[in-house]
This record gives structure tokens, sequence and C-alpha cells, in this order.
């Protein structure tokens, strides 16, 4: 009887380096390879070669000889792990998937992933407690993590998604995510001390896939338990969701792009989709996976069964209303001031009071709904004056220019009324604007718009003087 030939070298964290020796018997003469690594027997016979795995998954986990259970260059089918309790490691490395892999209410102290696997098809892990769960360099249709417990750690680098990554209801200690590329990322309703986001196109050996570096959309909703908080790398915050999660004092922008097409404040991914109150649209992917797994848990506050998506969807949606984003906002520039970044906090300040000058919220058949307010309020109102003299405060310039060119017209009036020359009737509006002359009704006027134009520059300019004093 002949034995596999194939004999390759791996390297990880968990086990070091190692030699990965097949023993079990062949089933191609010529290739001298067996049911496992050979690439073409999974296809007529995935039936065989899926109970065989399964088989020898659980003779690895009661040998006692062996430490570590490992997968190398393998080729499988369509897996489906449900209810399997590993006692060690179970480590894939270079191996290709031909369909979906589903691990479902198991127990595995590590799961690591890695080496340029690839699954053609969507993986699954629900219902599971795993202690340290590690993707590196991974290709596949899409990733959903949900349910159960992760004690250590979520760890997915260079992982590669054609639809959607969604890790959603569960508790991990940390999760990190370095160059995850995909549409969306979806993180909600999670419990965890510390995420990092790392960006950065260096650390991608594909070429094709350096592009595409820093382009994912990630979903940070619902997050409590944050002790800390990294994202670094160019990464537009344009691409990044907060809605409901409350950022936790300790938390970092390294390398984050805060501006895109307006320079003068920040859009998030919160306002880009303000007024989407259907999560189902953004999670189409996510859920019909959901429903052809068939999983099932316990709804909150009841002790039936009942579908996933019925039972996380439906309360966690994500709603974009004008106050969540609004709260979004307040608390990204309390920690940008937090950490004295205040030219930044200033672009947040701009952007929360850009849409409270844009948008109201009204109640229409019982329902909430999203109105853009007319041109009339977005120019003429309290709030639009404001912006208009000053940037709600954040302008010097702008606020020293509104009172010269208040200046500048007054006295020209003054000049028609008066039948006088440039000089008095600027040295009667510089009087009267700043409180030392009024008699004339004209003159009133001009004394009641130079007290609101000299209460504007205090504010201003009390604000840039705290700051430049903070931050010395």
């Amino acid at each position: 009887m002949k034995f596999c030939k194939y004999r390759s070298r791996y390297w990880t964290p968990i086990t070091g380096f190692g030699e990965y020796s097949c023993e079990l018997p062949s089933v191609n003469d010529k290739m001298e390879l067996c049911k496992f690594h050979d690439p073409l027997y999974w296809k007529t016979n995935p039936e065989e070669v899926e109970r065989e795995f399964v088989s020898i998954l659980q003779r690895y986990n009661q040998d006692p000889n062996v430490k570590h259970i490992v997968f190398m260059g393998i080729h499988l089918p369509r897996i489906r792990l449900s209810g399997i309790n590993l006692k060690k490691p179970l480590i894939i490395l270079n191996s290709s998937i031909h369909g979906d892999l589903y691990i479902l209410h198991s127990s595995i102290p590590t799961l690591w992933v890695g080496g340029n696997t690839k699954i053609d098809g969507d993986l699954v892990i629900a219902g599971s407690n795993i202690d340290y769960l590690v993707f590196r360099d991974v290709w596949l249709d899409s990733l959903l993590i949900a349910g159960g417990s992760f004690s250590k750690s979520i760890s997915l680098n260079r992982l590669f998604a054609t639809h959607c990554v969604v890790i959603r209801n569960l508790d991990s200690k940390e999760i990190i995510l370095i160059n995850v590329v995909s549409i969306k990322v979806f993180l909600y309703d999670l419990k965890m001390e510390y995420l990092e986001i790392l960006v950065a196109e260096r650390y991608v050996d594909d070429k094709a896939m350096r592009s595409k570096v820093g382009t994912s959309k990630f979903f940070l909703t619902y997050i409590s338990g944050l002790k800390e908080l990294v994202i670094h790398g160019p990464i537009s915050v344009r691409n990044i969701s907060f809605v409901g999660t409350q950022l936790p004092k300790t938390t970092v922008f390294e390398g984050v792009i805060w501006q895109s097409s307006s320079k003068d404040r920040i859009i998030t991914l919160d306002e880009v989709n303000l007024g989407n109150h259907d999560p189902r649209d953004i999670q189409k992917h996510c859920i019909e996976v959901e429903k052809k797994l068939g999983c099932t848990i316990k709804k909150e506050g009841g002790d039936k069964l009942v579908p996933c998506h019925d039972a996380c969807f439906e309360r966690y949606s994500i709603e974009y209303t004008l106050h969540s984003v609004l709260q979004v906002y307040r608390r990204i520039r309390s920690v940008l001031e937090e950490n004295l970044l205040y030219d930044v906090a200033s672009l947040c300040f701009i952007s929360e009071m850009e849409l409270k000058r844009n948008y109201q919220e009204r109640i229409i058949n019982g329902t909430q709904v999203l109105k853009k307010r007319n041109w009339f309020y977005r120019l003429f109102s309290p709030l639009g004056l404001y912006r208009l003299i000053s940037l709600y405060g954040e302008d010097m310039s702008r606020a020293l220019l509104s009172l010269v060119i208040t200046i500048a017209g007054y006295s020209g009036g003054y000049m028609e009324l008066n039948h006088t020359s440039f000089i008095n009737a600027l040295y009667l509006s510089t009087a009267t604007i700043f409180q030392l002359k009024s008699s004339t009704p004209i003159e009133l006027s001009e004394k009641i718009i130079g007290l609101i134009l000299l209460a504007n520059i205090a504010i201003t300019l009390r604000r840039n003087l705290e700051r430049k004093s903070k931050v010395v």
C-alpha cells in the first residue's frame, strides 16, 4: 500500500516551526496523494471526504501524542462541524475548501486558519466557544461570527472577503483587524475591552489587493465595555460608523483621514447613511447565510429557540437618526479634545452644527421621518447667520471679516445720507459699532449688529485662546 507523499514545513506562533507529513493511504497511484491532498477526489466523493475529515479530527483530538491538530494543503468540500469539542488547537494552513465551512456550537481552544487558505463560500462560526480565533492570509466570500464566547482574542490579519465580514452578538477580550478587505465590515452588539483596526499597504504581499486596502467600510456599532480603541493607517473617517458605541477615553486615531471632499468639516459614514432605518439592506447577505444555516438561539426574555436573524437583527438594527449621528460627532469631538487634537475637534463641531442647520426630524403618521430644512431656514435662521459670520465660532478670520464688511457697508450708507466724506463716515460707523455713539435709527441698527458681531468675536477668540493654553 502506498501512502500520501505530501510534505511541507510550517510556522505559527502557537506551534513554532514544524514538519507536516501526511501518513494517510494514497488514493492516486500516479500522484501518490491521499483523499484530502488529491485536488480532485473531493469532487466525486464529497460526503466521504467530509465524513473522514470529522473522523480524523476526533481521532487526533483523542491521541495523547498529538499536541496540535494541523491540516496543511488539503482539499475539502463543504464542511459542517457541529457540536465538536476539541481539547487541542486546530490549525488549517495553505488549504482549499470548495464550499462553505460551518463551525456551529463547538468548543475549540484555538482556531488558526491561514497560509493563503481559500474558501469558495462562506465561513460561519456560530454559538461556539473559542479562546483564540486567528485568520491570517485567508480568501473567502463572507465571514460571519455570531454568538458564543471568544474569551481571549479574535484576530483577522490580511483577510479578503468578497461580500462582507460580520462579527456580532458575542463577548471577547479583544478584536484586532489588520488589513481586512471587504465591501462592508460589521462589528455590532459586541462586548469587549480592546479594539484595534490597522490599515497599511506595506503589509500586503498581493499586488492586486494593495489598491483595495483601506477601502472597506467599518460599522463599529453598539459596542459596549470598550476600554481602548485604536484606529491607525490611511483610512477615511467617511468609511467608519460609530452609531451606538461609547468611545473610551483611551481612543487613538493615528493617520486617519478626517477630511475628504469637504475642507471645513468631517463627514463620517454615519452621516452618509443618515435616514437609513432598514438594516436588512446592508446586512442582506449575512441574513441569507443564517437562513441557509438554520441557526437557532434563545431570544432574550424567552425560552424558545428562534432563528438567529429574527432574534438579533430586529433588536440590533442600525438606525441612522439625526440624534444618533449628532451623538457620534459629540463623542468623537470629546475624545479628540481629550487628546488635545483641537483642530480636528473643531471640524467635528462644525459637522454637528451643519446637521442641525440642514435637517430636522418630524413625526408623520406615527413615524419619525428625516426632513431637509428649506433654503430660507438654512441661510437666514440664527444658525445660518452664525455659520455665515464665523463658521459657528470656529473661524476668527471670518468673524473679523464680518465686522469689517459691516463697518464698510454702514460707512457707505452714512456717506449717502449725511453727504459727508468717507473718513467721517468711517469714523461714525466705527464709533457706532463699538457702542460709542447712536442717535439716529440707522446708527441704532448698526449698534445692535455691532453687539452681535463683537460677542461673536469674543466667543471665537475665547475658544482659540482656551485651546492654545491647554496645548501649552
